[in-house]
């Protein structure tokens, strides 16, 4: 019960989340590396909005080759591209980035409630929901067996 409880909250938060994120144009980003640890770290959910202007400090979500990274601004070079690092990371970032690259500033954190969503998108659920739907599919049509054989017995 308290289990069933919980993944209630969760999911509502979740559910939440996602409504406020479209109403407000924030994107929800899940975070898949500890490359900014202790500032959050696998599992939690980023608030991305988008600014007209960056600072240092600014904690960003950028797009970087074919993936997306968030980390810190630590350098701004020649008033155009921003240098940044991950907290947990000994040198900064060999690229730097440019405002087109950056999805936004990082306005909130919801801990760890990405663990769902990556659970969600992960092979292994993918694969449960095959096996449900195989197994819920034989069940029904076990029923409709047993009940016309049911019905071709009683006449």
């Amino acid at each position: 019960m308290k289990a069933q409880m919980t993944l209630l909250i969760l999911l509502s938060i979740f559910v939440m989340s996602v409504l406020l994120a479209y109403l407000f144009q924030i994107q929800l980003l899940v975070v898949t590396s500890n490359s900014m640890q202790p500032t959050f770290g696998v599992g939690d959910v980023l608030l991305a909005k988008g600014q007209e202007h960056y600072a240092l400090q600014d904690i960003v979500s950028f797009k970087a080759d074919t993936f997306i990274a968030t980390h810190r601004i630590v350098a701004i070079k020649n008033g155009v591209g921003f240098e940044t690092q991950g907290d947990a990371n000994a040198v900064a970032d060999l690229r730097v980035i440019t405002k087109e690259n950056i999805i936004g500033k990082i306005i909130g954190i919801i801990p760890k409630i990405g663990y769902f969503v990556l659970f969600v998108q992960s092979r292994y659920m993918r694969m449960c929901f095959v096996f449900l739907l195989i197994a819920y599919l034989t069940h029904k049509t076990t029923q409709k067996l047993t009940s016309v054989m049911k019905k071709s017995y009683e006449k």
